[in-house]
């Protein structure tokens, strides 16, 4: 081997090439490279170690209106008429959906109106009574009314005619009576003189015992005549003042009995008005409309023709007019790692992100219960994120919005974390489970 010292440098490049490499020196960034490749590995851990990446949830959902779904449904058991709309359809406020049968609820209003016209007429012909007014005839139930108040007035005039005449009667028959009371008292007085004087000419020898009697039968017979007269006029008073007492309770009857029914058919009339009310209410729901903006979810099954029974929908809408908020479904591995209040992106499968940007909004909560789709291996939490006032998406088509259902991926920032604890979790959980005992 030839010794560096031993060649002169000038005579190194007249060298072999073997011995050119053996005796020139090793040039400085070929003895510095270990060196700079540790500094280099040195920096990048360092660096790894102090920048920070953000830690992201990620959970598939749907947007949903923030008040629940509308529930077009009828009061009653009916049959379907005509289904306007499909799910999936964007429908605007007081748009038609679907027609119900309207018989039944005509059929009951009809008879409600029926039976308020007869109340009614009623109550007009009650009030009449009271009031002695008189009926006008401008409707059957008024008319029959009317007929009613006529055949009323004509019975109780009439038994108010016979008791007047009863009275009358029993008063001429007291006058008559009172006069003939006069005569009786006269003659009674006439005959005890009498009799007093036949005492008197028998105690004087006068007279005979035999005309003393006589005048005694005679006065004890205008006694009893006397006495059947007061009873006569007693009773005569009695069968008067019952007559005046029936008529007065009969005139008292009639105002009572009329107004117990107007006082029971009032009430009833309010109550049937609003019954009518509540019946219009039914025969207009008969035409489903839409009460505000929306979509259609989903009709009614069977389709036109079909019974629905009461309470089942026909028509569930969710209304665009309200603020959207996003429903996602956490991984169980996930719900302990987000909190309420976490910043959170949204991606709309429906426009790509790339062209049309991402919403953005906030986690509002996190459900404790958790469910298991159908079909997924992993239990999930529901949670509900708040979008933005002011995030919109870009460069939308004219015709296109934001509506309920769409599916979308949500990205939740829970924090953030170095990239050297990127790298080195995985090792050290597979190192910390490989060393447990199984």
């Amino acid at each position: 081997m030839i010794q560096l010292g031993s060649i002169d440098r000038e005579a190194i490049a007249f060298q072999d090439d073997l011995d050119r490499v053996q005796v020139e020196p090793v040039p400085v960034l070929l003895r510095l490279w270990p060196f700079l490749a540790a500094a280099l590995l040195a920096g990048l851990i360092g660096l790894a170690a102090i920048l920070r990446v953000d830690v992201v949830v990620t959970a598939p959902g749907q947007l949903a209106a923030a008040e629940p779904p509308l529930m077009l449904r009828p009061a009653a058991s009916t049959r379907l008429d005509a289904l306007l709309v499909r799910p999936g359809d964007v429908v605007v406020a007081g748009q038609l959906l679907a027609r119900l049968d309207p018989t039944q609820p005509e059929a009951d209003l009809a008879a409600l109106e029926a039976e308020r016209d007869a109340l009614s007429a009623r109550i007009a012909r009650l009030t009449a009574e009271l009031e002695g007014g008189v009926l006008a005839e401008t409707g059957p139930a008024l008319a029959a009314e009317a007929d009613v108040l006529t055949e009323r007035r004509l019975e109780s005039r009439t038994k108010a005619e016979a008791l007047q005449a009863e009275i009358a009667s029993a008063e001429a028959l007291i006058e008559a009576e009172t006069g003939d009371g006069a005569g009786l008292r006269e003659q009674l007085s006439i005959l005890r003189e009498v009799e007093a004087m036949r005492n008197t000419l028998a105690e004087r020898q006068s007279g005979s015992q035999l005309a003393v009697l006589d005048a005694r039968l005679m006065r004890l017979r205008a006694e009893a005549d006397q006495r059947a007269h007061e009873s006569r006029l007693a009773e005569l008073r009695d069968r008067r003042d019952r007559a005046i007492a029936e008529h007065r309770m009969f005139l008292t009857s009639l105002k009572r009995s009329a107004s117990e029914q107007l006082a029971e058919a009032q009430p009833r009339l309010q109550v049937v008005e609003e019954q009518i009310a509540k019946a219009r209410a039914l025969r207009e729901m008969a035409d489903l409309v839409a009460p505000r903006p929306g979509v259609v979810l989903r009709v009614a099954e069977g389709g036109v023709g079909s019974l629905i029974p009461a309470g089942n929908p026909v028509v569930v809408l969710v209304p665009t007019d309200v603020p959207l908020l996003a429903e996602i479904g956490l991984r169980s591995t996930d719900a302990g790692r987000v909190v309420a209040g976490d910043p959170v992106s949204i991606k709309i499968d429906a426009f790509p992100w790339r062209e049309h940007g991402q919403l953005t909004g906030s986690l509002t909560e996190v459900g404790h219960a958790s469910y298991r789709a159908q079909g997924a291996s992993e239990a999930q939490h529901p949670a509900h994120v708040a979008l933005d006032p002011a995030a919109v998406l870009d460069n939308l088509p004219p015709a296109a919005t934001l509506l309920p259902g769409m599916t979308l991926s949500a990205e939740i920032h829970t924090g953030t974390r170095s990239v050297l604890s990127t790298f080195f979790e995985p090792i050290l959980r597979g190192l910390a489970e490989a060393l447990r005992d199984p």
